[in-house]
């Protein structure tokens, strides 16, 4: 299932886990869960699987199927940040949540004993896109009609905070930033806006005729990722460059050139101090401190990079 591969730049090595090995056909995208120990994926038909990793901490891994109701119909697939102390009283457990129609699908495991099971199905018309804030305190949801939702998940009930209609017709990605819970969002049409609620209007990150001063007009954004502590943000998309985001800074957009060729299929915060930025070549990492590249990780030819994970000098990548 996984193979290992050295970075060109750094001695760091990469673990490779290949979805196509365990079964999994045109697989559109996979997400980690903090702790490493599940993997989440979706594929293009719309089916949903759940995989056990073990070894995730510097070790060849293992990966094994999980048993899991209604893996049908998939649009995205997030696990709620673990908390490594309890939350008052309670101690955290694994949670997932997956965009499902028009519900979002929460599914738990109490412990490492029992199955994963439905909590609850929260209603979302159209649903397409989840993210959480960095400390699991709340959940953002967006549909192919343009609404957008933010839940309070701290306690027993999700609890709604504001919905909004964008006024684009479809949302693909969607994130919220650390510093100020500002919700930050890209559309089928390449678009990218920041929102902070309510009947606030969005606010477009890209330049216009009305606004000269943002990222490039003719750019479409594909993928978008927040900083898991502070008010930055990195936008992969058409072309090789990535673009960092500091808001409410005098120097707040600095392009990342990168080696991708094509487009960068996903941008994703590994830590507070490194992003990784995946693309047709491979696997980038890159210091969020002086914003250049600390490493590269090649792919096989006609393999896609879907998700990544850094452990020390370890990271393990997925492909398809």
């Amino acid at each position: 299932m996984a193979t290992k591969t050295v970075s060109r730049k750094l001695e760091k090595v990469a673990c490779l886990i290949d979805l196509s090995l365990s079964g999994v056909i045109q697989a559109r995208s996979a997400r980690f869960s903090r702790l490493g120990n599940f993997l989440a994926v979706s594929s293009v038909d719309g089916a949903g699987s759940l995989f056990r990793m073990f070894g995730m901490c510097g070790d060849q891994p293992t990966v094994e199927p999980v048993e899991l109701p209604e893996t049908d119909n998939w649009q995205d697939a997030v696990f709620r940040p673990e908390v490594l102390a309890s939350v008052g009283n309670k101690a955290r457990y694994p949670e997932l949540f997956v965009a499902r129609g028009d519900e979002i699908v929460h599914f738990t495991q109490k412990s490492m004993l029992c199955k994963w099971t439905v909590e609850r199905k929260i209603p979302m018309p159209k649903v397409r896109a989840v993210a959480f804030s960095p400390d699991g305190q709340l959940m953002a949801a967006a549909g192919k009609d343009g609404r957008m939702k933010v839940w309070a998940v701290c306690q027993e009930e999700p609890e709604e905070i504001w919905s909004a209609l964008s006024g684009e017709s479809c949302i693909t990605e969607v994130a919220i930033s650390a510093a100020n819970d500002l919700l930050y969002y890209a559309t089928a049409s390449g678009d990218c806006f920041q929102h902070s609620g309510g009947d606030t209007a969005p606010k477009p990150l890209k330049a216009s005729d009305k606004c000269s001063y943002g990222l490039p007009f003719d750019w479409d954004c594909l993928a978008l990722s927040c900083h898991p502590k502070g008010p930055q943000l990195v936008l992969g998309g058409s072309g090789p460059t990535a673009w960092w985001l500091t808001m409410d800074s005098d120097d707040p957009i600095v392009p990342l050139h990168t080696n991708q060729t094509g487009f960068i299929r996903k941008v994703c915060f590994l830590s507070d101090g490194c992003f990784a930025v995946l693309g047709s070549q491979g696997v980038e990492l890159w210091s969020t401190i002086s914003r250049r590249r600390t490493s590269f990780f090649p792919v096989p030819a006609g393999k896609r990079v879907l998700a990544v994970r850094q452990f020390v000098n370890t990271c393990y990548i997925v492909v398809a």
